[in-house]
């Protein structure tokens, strides 16, 4: 057996998780130390840390490192002496250093079924067991409540087959069925079965990483998450403008619902972000919070707008509404207004098929319109999009530029105004 120690990214700016590659008979076991440094202060030949003055922690560092490869190396005898010398497979391994280096006991035999399994990693995630491995956070309860509802729709699914679902089972045909069940039974859309899939994906990697699951047909290329680019809507500045001028003196819970929309459509903050919103929040024309969903702390600078409504208003920020509520009265708000009036189509997916209909543009009207609201019109403005995906949160400029919901009219304005600015 060889042990060698490396950074999970050489080139990061800040500090990055440390891995053992541990090679058995040819075979590479890829294991992630509960440790971290920055690059400047790794040295490539030794697998430790650099002698330097700004880390003047490396002995006791280095000590670590020692340590962590005197278990690997003990894990790794105790087996052979157990198990007649006979090497121990990638994952008996990890569970193995799980135990001694990280102190996690293996799941206990009640649990090692697909779904006692599922069970485990919903409720580690939910108590901060499991953490984001990209920045170690905890995850968010929107993403337990996904894990909840494919767990759920699962559970249905194996009633429905009449009979039980284990990791060997978890194959093409299972993925057939399952995708079968979820459009025509359900009759879910696309991007919902695409949850389902990517999370049953994320279960079987967790499982497989930790020595509890052998079968990898969910990674062949047919294993695939079928999502469709949503046919959602975005206002542009006119249309906002002309919801803002609706009188609505005689409706002051329209008028709540109009506030609260307009607020997000000049802040890009989520509802739920906005329902917790205080004066404090602002400080010397801009906005400083944590997103709720993320954790992620963002500054916003505040609109001329969003500045005229909170003079409007008093700076009494709207009371908060549960999101059925504000949808239903969102498309109240709408058919006030003459631009929403108008039909769109739309393209609507039932039982596989997709079927265009035509809509009123109030129809498509929800509390998401206004965060598209604000990406797209600052798009359309000029702003670079990474300083938007620094408020709205996308990871990647391609995931960004899918959110927007440009039609044949914004690309020509924008081509037309990157043509003014250029001085002949």
């Amino acid at each position: 057996m060889k042990v060698a120690f490396y950074l999970k990214d050489d080139k990061s700016k800040k500090r990055t998780r440390i891995f053992a590659r541990i090679s058995l008979d040819g075979v590479a076991l890829k294991y992630y130390l509960p440790e971290s440094i920055h690059p400047d202060h790794w040295n490539k030949e030794s697998y430790r840390a650099r002698r330097s003055k700004d880390f003047k922690e490396y002995p006791e560092f280095n000590a670590r490192m020692d340590s962590f490869e005197s278990s690997i190396n003990t894990v790794f005898r105790t087996y052979l002496i157990e198990n007649n010398n006979d090497y121990p497979s990638p994952a008996q391994l990890r569970i193995l250093l799980d135990k001694a280096i990280k102190k996690i006991e293996p799941i206990r035999d009640a649990q090692y079924s697909f779904f006692g399994y599922y069970e485990n990693f919903i409720e580690s995630s939910k108590i901060g067991k499991r953490l984001q491995p990209q920045n170690a956070k905890r995850y968010s309860t929107a993403t337990i409540q996904i894990y909840n509802n494919t767990y759920n729709r699962l559970i249905e699914f194996q009633k429905c087959q009449k009979k039980p679902i284990d990791f060997k089972d978890i194959d093409m045909q299972f993925y057939n069925d399952f995708r079968h069940y979820l459009t025509e039974v359900l009759n879910l859309n696309p991007n919902t079965i695409c949850k389902d899939i990517k999370t049953i994906k994320t279960v079987m990697n967790d499982a497989t990483d930790r020595g509890f699951n052998t079968n990898l047909i969910f990674r062949n290329k047919g294993f695939v998450c079928p999502s469709v680019d949503s046919d959602a809507i975005y206002l542009n500045e006119s249309e906002l403008s002309e919801m803002q001028a609706l009188d609505l003196s005689s409706n002051p819970q329209l008028d709540n619902v109009r506030y609260t929309f307009l607020i997000a459509s000049y802040t890009g903050l989520r509802f739920s972000d906005i329902s917790k919103l205080t004066k404090d929040h602002f400080k010397n024309g801009y906005i400083e919070i944590a997103q709720s969903k993320t954790e992620y702390k963002v500054t916003i600078p505040i609109h001329d707008e969003l500045n005229k409504l909170l003079l409007k208003y008093n700076w009494v920020l709207p009371k908060g509404l549960s999101n059925p509520v504000m949808n239903r009265l969102l498309k109240e708000l709408g058919k006030l207004m003459d631009s929403l009036n108008t039909t769109i189509h739309i393209s609507v997916h039932n039982g596989g098929k997709s079927i265009i209909e035509n809509k009123y543009k109030w129809e498509k009207l929800t509390t998401h319109t206004a965060r598209r609201s604000f990406a797209t019109n600052n798009f359309i403005a000029g702003i670079p999009p990474l300083s938007i995906m620094a408020i709205t949160g996308h990871k990647s400029e391609k995931t960004f530029m899918r959110y927007l919901k440009l039609d044949g009219m914004d690309h020509a304005r924008l081509i037309k105004q990157n043509w003014d600015r250029i001085v002949v």
